[in-house]
């Protein structure tokens, strides 16, 4: 993925080349992972950063945009749903952790 889509246009619109920020932030996301959790879809979006999808069916989806340090997250429970934005450290942030275990273990 990554080398496809270092370049702008990779999309064959006008997509903007997945940043190295992005990369170093998809790869600190995955090793945050709790372990027991799905494992994620992972896509690069046109705007140069990196997506993680969990899909468990209708009314069931969580997705978190990482792109330099910090992470945009967005999901549906059910008749519930949370997004935020978290700066992505040396830990999980609480919420998106909290999400990850209660509705995406395998």
């Amino acid at each position: 993925m990554r080398e496809k889509c270092s370049v702008q246009g990779w999309d064959g619109e006008n997509a903007l080349p997945v940043s190295e920020d992005a990369v170093l932030t998809a790869g600190l996301f995955i090793d945050l992972l709790p372990e027991g959790v799905k494992e994620p879809f992972i896509t690069a979006e046109n705007t140069g950063d990196i997506a993680f999808d969990w899909d468990l069916g209708e009314d069931m989806t969580f997705a978190v945009i990482v792109s330099s340090g910090h992470a945009v997250y967005a999901g549906i429970f059910g008749d519930s749903s949370r997004r935020g934005t978290v700066k992505i450290h040396r830990e999980l942030p609480d919420p998106i952790k909290d999400i990850l275990l209660r509705y995406f273990r395998k």
